[in-house]
């Protein structure tokens, strides 16, 4: 859509200019009706276009003096739409008419009487020619016509089709200059929209762009620059994100350690401080265990992917493990439908993507509520989609499309519980099954969360979120 709107838009206003500057040139064509042939040529076959008006209107001249003269051009001007004028040696008009400046300038400029000169303007054209009288002095013949605004009379059904062949060779340069002018704009966009949904290795500057020295080729080197810092920057905090989870493994395996024999030494009353150690390191525990999970999977270190998993199977056991959990916290999880369907990857990453969702929705379903689950088999799409529902509050709408930022917590609800991974987790796994997720507050309260990915066979293209399509 991007190319056709572009290249299309940068093609009109090709024609826009082409027909503005026609336009102009006919208004000025015919605002000083300036001349649009002026043309001096010698018949081959003898001036046959004017010689029998200057045969007849020198011979009345001669023979009957200026009174003859114009009775044959009143005679003949009312049987014909042109004017003939008659010019002697001098420059002076024989028939009385008020001749234009036009009219005298090519009876002075007349001298052959075998060439004909002609000129042609939007509003007329006139025609002039030297003659010789039967008393053999030297005459000038000049016929003005008077014609409409048009160019088809002027130049013929010939220089239309020259014309016609203009406009195709104009329009044929038009859309040349339109493609190379849309075509690195439309390369930039492009690599931005692979940068902006996680393709980090998006580049806009190829082999061909890089040879140009325009700013096109300046925007794409600006925006592999930036591509390339984003990148790093990346990869440097999935590093240190991986790094620091393993290397508390270790001290915090020896903190347990140490904390049960601290247990099986001291007394009663070290019992609750120790009871305190032990639900912390347990927390800690499990959010490094989180930050090495949402690693390998954005590192690319996963479970294996090949595994046919029984999509309805997972979101049951999840609904029942999930229901068990919620009932002490005086709220329900309830599997509405579950169509059967199977997707190939691992089961244990949907397992956990699915859970975290539910595990959220617990979290803040209001008390008594329940969190509603439903997998759905959508076959236009090829797709299921898992959609889970509590009863809380929302989430303001600002805040839905972060929901599964890693670390992101909702500002609003001051909410302590929870790491911020959880939805994070999710997202990277679906991600890797080539589904979507999407988050919206539903009708009537409640925050719903849909996860789509692709039903077996896979096709190789990701499924398509039904946001973009």
């Amino acid at each position: 859509m991007l190319r056709s709107r572009l290249f299309l838009r940068i093609f009109g206003w090709f024609w826009v200019a082409l027909a503005g500057m026609l336009a102009t040139l006919l208004l000025m064509f015919l605002a000083l009706d300036a001349e649009m042939v002026s043309t001096k040529w010698t018949p081959a076959t003898g001036n046959h276009l004017l010689k029998p008006y200057a045969d007849e209107a020198l011979r009345r001249y001669v023979n009957e003096g200026s009174a003859g003269l114009q009775d044959y051009i009143h005679s003949h001007q009312a049987a014909s739409p042109g004017r003939i004028y008659v010019f002697d040696s001098s420059g002076r008009e024989l028939t009385g008419q008020s001749a234009s400046a036009r009219v005298r300038a090519m009876a002075a400029a007349s001298s052959d009487p075998k060439q004909m000169d002609l000129r042609l303007s939007m509003r007329e054209g006139v025609l002039s020619s030297a003659a010789i009288g039967p008393d053999s002095k030297k005459y000038a013949i000049v016929v003005e016509m008077e014609r409409r605004p048009h160019i088809v009379p002027a130049f013929g059904l010939g220089a239309i089709w020259a014309a016609v062949l203009a406009l195709v060779v104009v329009a044929l340069l038009c859309l040349v200059i339109a493609k190379q002018l849309a075509a690195p704009l439309l390369q930039v966009t492009l690599a931005t929209r692979r940068l902006a949904g996680g393709d980090l290795s998006a580049r806009a500057l190829d082999a061909k762009m890089a040879k140009r020295q325009d700013e096109f080729a300046a925007l794409a080197r600006d925006f592999d620059n930036m591509a390339a810092r984003i990148e790093t920057l990346v990869h440097v905090q999935e590093r240190l994100l991986w790094d620091i989870s393993h290397e508390l493994r270790s001290p915090l395996t020896r903190l347990s350690l140490a904390l049960g024999m601290a247990r099986r030494k001291a007394g009663s009353d070290a019992k609750s401080a120790l009871d305190r150690i032990e639900r912390e390191t347990e927390q800690l525990n499990s959010l490094i265990e989180q930050l090495l999970t949402l690693a390998r999977i954005k590192g690319g270190a996963g479970p294996p992917m090949n595994e046919i998993v029984d999509l309805a199977k997972v979101v049951s056991e999840v609904a029942l493990d999930a229901d068990f959990e919620a009932r002490a916290r005086n709220r329900l999880v309830s599997l509405a439908t579950a169509d059967v369907c199977e997707t190939v990857g691992s089961r244990d990453l949907l397992k956990s993507a699915i859970e975290n969702v539910v595990r959220n929705g617990i979290r803040h379903t209001t008390e008594g509520t329940e969190v509603s689950i439903n997998l759905a088999v959508k076959e236009q799409e090829q797709c299921a989609v898992i959609s889970i529902r509590d009863h809380g509050p929302g989430v303001p709408d600002s805040a839905l499309r972060h929901l599964f930022d890693t670390f992101y917590r909702v500002p609003e609800t001051g909410e302590k519980e929870g790491s911020g991974l959880g939805l994070a987790i999710t997202q990277q796994a679906i991600a890797a099954h080539s589904g979507w997720v999407k988050a919206e507050n539903a009708s009537g309260g409640g925050l719903l969360v849909q996860l789509g990915v692709p039903l077996c066979p896979v096709n190789s293209a990701s499924v398509t979120s039904p946001e973009s399509s």
